[in-house]
């Protein structure tokens, strides 16, 4: 996700993605663009028995400014998900909140964790320590998602990339029973 300057937003332009699937290896590979902005990505999937591992890669075809360029995680949360779905950070700082609605804290973390109340869920392993936003919803929008919250936790990459720059994130997803 790339926020402007103006606060406007910009995701994935959706209709310029094309994927790789290579299931002999256990390998997916999708490429594409931002919406509206000289970036180009790359998304490496490796799926291993134990893991999965993401390997983001951006690169600048024009020089680009930014407020934030972010990898987003999204979690679902709220009373849809019976036994939870709690986002964990060491040492989260708490934003002061403008809006309410929305509990925002920063970290600078190499990992989070997503688990239910029991503990099962996945620790996200990043390739380094990075700056971390995490935010957690109290509303749910419409319908049968109105018991739902769309929390999230944002990874932030470079705001200013030159033109050829490029900028990668690694990142695996390594399943957790329940703890001891």
């Amino acid at each position: 996700m790339a926020v402007h300057a103006d606060g406007q937003r910009a995701w994935e332009d959706y209709f310029a993605g094309k994927y790789v699937l290579d299931a002999d290896q256990g390998g997916l590979v999708c490429t594409g663009r931002v919406e509206g902005l000289p970036l180009e990505y790359e998304r490496r999937y490796a799926f291993a028995d134990a893991a999965v591992e993401i390997q983001l890669t951006l690169r600048a075809q024009e020089d680009v400014a930014l407020t934030a360029l972010l990898e987003n995680v999204p979690v679902l949360g709220g009373s849809v998900k019976s036994n939870g779905a709690e986002i964990a950070v060491a040492d989260e700082k708490p934003e002061t909140a403008a809006n309410s609605r929305i509990r925002k804290s920063t970290a600078v973390a190499d990992r989070f964790r997503i688990a239910d109340k029991s503990g099962r869920g996945v620790d996200v392993i990043l390739d380094k320590p990075r700056s971390l936003r995490i935010c957690r919803s109290g509303l749910g929008v419409d319908n049968y998602i109105s018991r739902s919250q769309i929390n999230r936790v944002e990874i932030a990459l470079p705001e200013t990339l030159r033109k050829g720059e490029v900028t990668e994130l690694t990142y695996r997803l390594v399943p957790r029973d329940a703890d001891p």
